[in-house]
Formats: C-alpha cells, structure tokens, sequence
C-alpha cells in the first residue's frame, strides 16, 4: 500500500499557533514538524492535528492556523501561484505540483455556467481541522489577492453549519459563506479565471517553476538527507537565508550533525550549494531573458560581481559571454548565395 506523506509545512503554523495558548505544552515527539525539509506520514499528521484540536477544545484550530500561512509559507509554490498569469494558471500550478505539500490533496478547477468552481479534493478523508486550514490558507494567501474586491465570492464547506461563525468571518470577510455542501469549494464568477493578474510575472513565474520542477524530481526519488539539504537550499535561496547555521537550524540538527551526514553521503553544504547555483545559472541565462542583476539575487549572491566570480570559475566564461554563445548555437546566422530563393 502506497505510504502518503506531507511536507513539514501543513505542521508548522499549528506549532506556531500552540504557542500562544498559555495552557498548551507541545510534547517534544512534535519537534519533527519544525524541519522544514521533512516528510511526515500523513496518518501520523491527521492524528496529532487532531488530538491538538481535542487537547486545546478549540474546534477552530485549522482556521486559525491557516490564516498564519502568509505569503511565503508555501515555499516555492506560494510564489509560482502568485506569478501566474490568471488564476487559471496558478490553479493549474497548484495542480501540478500539490504532491509538494500532500500526496492526497489536489485542487480541481470546474466549470458550471456562469461560475467557477475551485473544489479541494482529497485522497483520503481527512479531518475537518485539515479541510479548515487549507480553505483558510488558500484563501488568504492567494484568492484573497486574486479576486481583490470581488463581491460574488462564495466560500462552500461539506459539513454542517457550526452554531458561531465568528472565525469564519475573521478569515473570509465579507465572503458568502455556504455549509453543508458536501464539498470543500470556492465559487466565482467564470470570467475573472482568465484575467492578467496584477502579480503577473512570466519572467520570474518561468523560474520559481523551474525550482518546483527539481523538487519535485527529487520527491519522487528515494529521499536522502543530501536530497533534503538540496530541497531546502533551493527553497531558501532566493531569500538569502540558504545558509549552513540556518539550514541547520530548520532541520533541528547541529551544524556538526549536518556536516557529518553530509559527509557520509560524499558531499558537503558548500557543494550541494555551489551545484545548485551552477545548474540553476545555466538554466536561467540558456532559457530565459533576466538581467544579470535578478540572476545574481535568484541565486543568492549579494553582488553581481561575486556571480561573475563564480560562473568563470564554473565555465571559464562570463556569463555574458555564455548566454551569448547559447544564444548564437540555438539560432545560427542564415547563410545564402546570392541567386538563393527564400
């Protein structure tokens, strides 16, 4: 049987959340949440999720953990939705790449007449603190943006309508709230699907899904703790923080313990980094149209000419120099004689 797991995400905003309930104690079996390049079995996740809502009473725990998913939280895939060009595409996007955050839960976009239904499917029932955090965490970080001023957005839960809706209305707003509609959905008017959205960015969309592409590739690979490390460099390293003392500090180790499982593995954190930005510059000069200057932040490097520095040292060219070359191999000049016909 197939073992489902989730990424470390779908935990961490409810740790988050626990801290501030002065009565709560998290046992320290729950400190693996904190990693943030780990896989958790999704049944051990549904558990202690839900013995969280039962310990603390608070049956509005999953709406309340994912308004705490500001944007970023998502990783890589926050910014590759974002980027979009309509809704449409960041849907599709979501789609694609889910497996990132769960390997039961897919988004499902559906037609029906005049409106637009974006239905939350799961592989496996899960709990209504599960259901509750990903409506709420869509919804704040990406179609609250995305349908800004909206006023026909209905928000729809497959259970019954609880007695009190004050969190509900904290988190949705002014939305049109609908219970027991046997699915987890929201509704919108069809013609807002393909609208440019303000965010809109095919430049830098093209790049945050080049990154979701490697890790995804790594996903489907057996994890090893080097695949782990690369999987957080590539999602820390467009903010600058891809750095040993702060991957370290995700995955709850020692720098010591890093270096050492690293080793065993015939590599080191400088080196899973130095490849990383090696394979993620030639990509980004050969496929795409970015200044040097948005190359050297994608990639982490404070100033260009420390980018410059290091791509000589990895090709033995300039960067420049490299881009123009691939350009000339990709579309070389066409040469006729004069009595040639087109």
């Amino acid at each position: 049987m197939e073992q489902l797991s989730c990424s470390s995400r779908l935990v961490r905003p409810f740790v988050q959340l626990l801290a501030s309930y002065p009565s709560f104690e998290i046992k320290l079996d729950a400190r693996y949440a904190l990693r943030l390049g780990d896989r958790i079995r999704l049944d051990r996740a549904h558990a202690a999720l839900t013995h969280w809502v039962n310990q603390t009473g608070d049956v509005a725990l999953g709406l309340k953990a994912g308004a705490l998913m500001c944007f970023g939280a998502g990783g890589v895939l926050d910014y590759a939705m974002r980027s979009a060009t309509s809704i449409r595409d960041s849907v599709a996007v979501a789609t694609r790449f889910s497996r990132l955050f769960c390997d039961a839960f897919s988004p499902v976009l559906e037609l029906h007449g005049p409106w637009a239904l974006l239905r939350l499917e799961y592989k496996v029932p899960p709990p209504r603190v599960v259901r509750d955090f990903a409506m709420s965490a869509w919804y704040t970080n990406h179609l609250r943006v995305q349908l800004a001023g909206a006023t026909e957005l209905e928000v729809w839960f497959g259970y019954e309508r609880p007695e009190c809706l004050d969190d509900y209305r904290r988190v949705f707003g002014k939305s049109m709230l609908r219970f027991g509609a046997h699915i987890d959905a929201f509704a919108f008017d069809a013609e807002r699907l393909d609208r440019e959205l303000a965010s809109a960015d095919a430049a830098i969309h093209a790049v945050h899904c080049a990154h979701l592409e490697m890790l995804l590739a790594s996903l489907r690979d057996q994890p090893r703790f080097s695949t782990r490390v690369q999987h957080l460099i590539a999602s820390e390293l467009r903010s600058g923080r891809a750095t040993a003392r702060a991957l370290s500090d995700a995955l709850d180790i020692s720098q010591r313990t890093l270096v050492r499982r690293l080793k065993a593995e015939g590599t080191s954190f400088s080196k899973q980094l130095d490849d990383l930005r090696h394979e993620l510059a030639l990509r980004f000069l050969c496929s795409l149209n970015l200044p040097l200057t948005e190359i050297t932040r994608l990639l982490g490097f404070t100033h260009v000419s420390a980018f410059h520095r290091a791509f000589r040292r990895w090709t033995g060219q300039t960067p420049r120099k490299y881009r123009d070359r691939h350009r000339r191999s990709q579309f070389p000049p066409i040469n006729r004689s004069p009595t040639e016909s087109w």
